[in-house]
Formats: structure tokens, C-alpha cells, sequence
């Protein structure tokens, strides 16, 4: 089974999505990292924390659309899920929130029993993590999945 660490950003508590990245916890290159091109009117905190350091990481930061975002978040599961499971782990229950619900737009366009793999998901308590760039999801993920593979073992 694979590990993935996800972390998402977006506009506020309950907000929309704004990016999320999903990182492999045993080959950190592999990693997904995009976002919406249209999230509407940001809050003060996301423009002055979030927006700014979208683009501060080794991936750049790239904005699709939502249809075509559900499409890569699929397309990127199915291709680590080699053994049919991905077990993804956050640290936050939102970031599961988000990604559920491109699954779920994926599935509203396919047949959900097509949906390539098995999800299991885990939570966890990682307190202050050691992100290069705080608020980065790509960066965040990245500090998840060093603090993950140390504290959950492989």
C-alpha cells in the first residue's frame, strides 16, 4: 500500500479550495500540486498568507479548473495505487474534505464503481510541522509526509 500526505489550502474555514498537493511518502519527487484558476473574493488572512506563496516551491503552481482538476487528483491516485490501495494521511479532517470532493466530482462525470483504487485515510495529530514555506501546500505536504515516515514508520 502507498502513503500519501495531502494538505490543502483554502479561502477560510468552510472555504472554498484554493490548492492542494499530495505527496508519496517514499519517493518525495512524486508529488501532485495544483489548484483552482478561479476562487472568487479571498479572505484578508488567505491574501496575506496563502496567495503570496503559492508558487514558492520546487513544482510550480499550477491553476486549472475544477472539472479538469478532479480528472489530475484521479489520474495521479490511480497511477500510485499500484496495489489498488493508497492510504492518505492529513492532518487536518478539511484537506480529506477537499479531496473527497473531487473525488466526488470525478465520480458525478464516470461510474463510481471505475473509481481506480481504494482510499484509506488517516488522521493525525502532527503538531507544529517544519514547512520550508508555511502555508505552501506542496511545502506543508512535504513537512507532513518527513514528519510521517519518521513517527509512522514505514
Amino acid at each position: 500500500m502507498r502513503r500519501l500526505y495531502l494538505d490543502c489550502e483554502f479561502n477560510g474555514y468552510g472555504g472554498n479550495l484554493i490548492s492542494i498537493a499530495l505527496v508519496d511518502g517514499s519517493d518525495t519527487s512524486l508529488a501532485f500540486y495544483y489548484g483552482l484558476r478561479s476562487v472568487g473574493q479571498q479572505a484578508e488572512w488567505v491574501e496575506k498568507n496563502v496567495l503570496p506563496v503559492l508558487d514558492a516551491s520546487f513544482m510550480p503552481f499550477t491553476p486549472v479548473t475544477h472539472d479538469r482538476l478532479c480528472s489530475l487528483a484521479v489520474a495521479f491516485l490511480r497511477n500510485v495505487a499500484s496495489s489498488g490501495w493508497v492510504e492518505v494521511v492529513a492532518d487536518h479532517p478539511a484537506d480529506f474534505a477537499h479531496l473527497n470532493q473531487l473525488l466526488d466530482g470525478w465520480s458525478a462525470q464516470n461510474e463510481f464503481k471505475d473509481l481506480p483504487f481504494q482510499l484509506r485515510t488517516l488522521l493525525v495529530h502532527s503538531g507544529e510541522l517544519d514547512s520550508a514555506v508555511p502555508h505552501n501546500a506542496l511545502e506543508d505536504a512535504l513537512a507532513l509526509a518527513r514528519w510521517g515516515e519518521k513517527e509512522l514508520g514505514a
